[in-house]
């Protein structure tokens, strides 16, 4: 994700963000400017937590496992549950 911001003063602002620490879905991502600030937010493409926005942040990306959330919907996976149950997308990024 790159972001170019055209200030007032003939400022600019330019940073990309990558890569970054999973896949978003451009089309449900939204910006808005404000008078003060730009509010960027980016939409998950798949269920997976992210504990940073950079996939490579300082070398940290290798500290952290991915981790599942569970629901209390009952059947395979739901809390307590002795194995994961993973979506098609998800099923990629298991270990």
């Amino acid at each position: 994700m790159t972001v170019d911001l055209i200030l007032p003063s003939s400022k600019r602002y330019t940073r990309t963000f990558s890569p970054l620490y999973g896949p978003i879905s451009p089309s449900a991502s939204t910006f808005q400017i404000l008078s003060t600030k730009c509010e960027i937010t980016l939409s998950k493409a798949d269920a997976r937590s992210w504990p940073m926005i950079l996939g490579d942040s300082s070398g940290l990306a290798g500290n952290f496992v991915a981790q599942l959330a569970f629901s209390a919907g009952g059947g395979r996976g739901t809390t307590g549950a002795k194995e994961a149950v993973l979506d098609e997308t998800n099923k990629m990024y298991k270990q």
